[in-house]
C-alpha cells in the first residue's frame, strides 16, 4: 500500500453496514481502497467490536473477515489511546472515542476517517479529522470523493 496515495481509517459503523445492512457501497469502497493502493487502516479495537455486535445479534460473523482483510494499517489500543479518548471534546460515545483518537495519532492531510455514525462523524470533525461516509455518498470517484456532511448513523436493531 502507498500511504502517500492517502490512508483510510475505517471505522466499525463502515463494516456493519457492509456486513449487516448489505450496503453494497459499503463494501465496494472498501475493496476499492485496494485498487486503488489506498492504505485501509483501523483501530484494533475494530474487529472485536464489529464481531461481538453482529453475534449479539445472532448473525454471522464469519463473513466478515473478507472486510478486515482488507486493513493494512492496524492502529494500536493501549493505555495511553485511552486517556486520549477520554479527553476528546466532540459527542463521541466510549467505543467510537477509541477509533476517533486512534486516527488523531496518525492524522494529516492525507489521513480522512470514514464513519457512517453521523454522531461519531460530527465528534470526530469537531476534532479537526477529514470525514467521509461511503455507505451514503458517491464512491464512483474515490479518491475525489466529496465530504459527508453529516453521514447517517448506522441502522441497528
Amino acid at each position: 500500500m502507498n500511504a502517500a496515495a492517502g490512508i483510510k481509517v475505517i471505522d466499525t459503523s463502515v463494516v456493519l453496514a457492509a456486513s449487516l445492512d448489505g450496503s453494497m457501497a459499503a463494501a465496494r469502497f472498501i475493496e476499492s481502497c485496494a485498487r486503488a493502493d489506498v492504505t485501509l487502516a483501523a483501530s484494533r479495537f475494530m474487529p472485536l467490536e464489529a464481531t461481538h455486535v453482529v453475534k449479539n445479534l445472532g448473525a454471522d460473523a464469519s463473513d466478515l473477515d473478507q472486510y478486515f482483510s482488507h486493513i493494512s494499517l492496524w492502529l494500536s489500543v493501549d493505555d495511553a489511546l485511552m486517556v486520549e479518548a477520554t479527553r476528546l471534546s466532540g459527542p463521541v460515545r466510549g467505543a467510537d472515542a477509541i477509533h476517533v483518537a486512534a486516527t488523531l495519532r496518525i492524522a494529516g492531510p492525507t489521513v480522512e476517517f470514514l464513519t457512517h455514525d453521523r454522531q461519531q462523524a460530527a465528534g470526530a470533525q469537531e476534532e479537526g479529522l477529514e470525514v467521509f461516509d461511503p455507505v451514503i455518498d458517491d464512491t464512483s470517484g474515490m479518491l475525489a470523493a466529496k465530504r459527508a456532511e453529516p453521514p447517517r448513523p448506522v441502522r441497528r436493531p
